[in-house]
């Protein structure tokens, strides 16, 4: 729209009409003009805004992520896993860096790391059982579906 823009201030066109057709306001339209007269077209090239500075460096980042493959009780959590909060108390400890602890589950999938759950089951499972009883007993008592009035044949 900013280039559009500035061929109608090549051609003359006066900051309110340009507005009036871009249906865009025309403190904007002005502000285009000045850029363009000043930077030319380079100068409506819009940018990616920067957003916030980081709070913590690379460096950092890598550090937290060789302390979180060794478990929590290495750092003096009397837990056996991490979690999101016990990381964002880890970063503030180690680097004086606070983070809501939502903010860490981002910043851990930036850097390739995903929520992980361990799977729960009972130390007595046995997985032949399972299979055996998948295959023989419940084929057995599931219901079989009933006939449709259509699969008769009638003589």
């Amino acid at each position: 729209m900013r280039q559009i823009a500035a061929n109608m201030v090549d051609q003359q066109m006066e900051p309110k009409e340009i507005a009036t057709i871009l249906k865009v306001d025309d403190q904007t339209v002005r502000q285009w003009r000045r850029l363009y007269l000043k930077l030319g077209r380079e100068g409506l090239v819009s940018g990616k805004s920067t957003g916030r500075p980081r709070k913590l460096t690379e460096e950092q980042k890598q550090q937290l992520v060789e302390m979180i493959r060794h478990e929590p009780k290495e750092f003096g959590m009397d837990t056996f896993l991490w979690t999101t909060k016990l990381i964002a108390r880890l970063v503030l400890e180690k680097f004086g860096v606070s983070h809501h602890h939502d903010h860490i589950g981002v910043l851990l999938h930036e850097l390739g790391w995903s929520p992980q759950i361990p799977a729960r089951r009972a130390k007595e499972r046995d997985e032949q059982r399972i299979a055996n009883w998948r295959e023989v007993t419940w084929v057995e008592i599931k219901k079989k579906p009933r006939r449709r009035r259509d699969d008769y044949i009638l003589r």
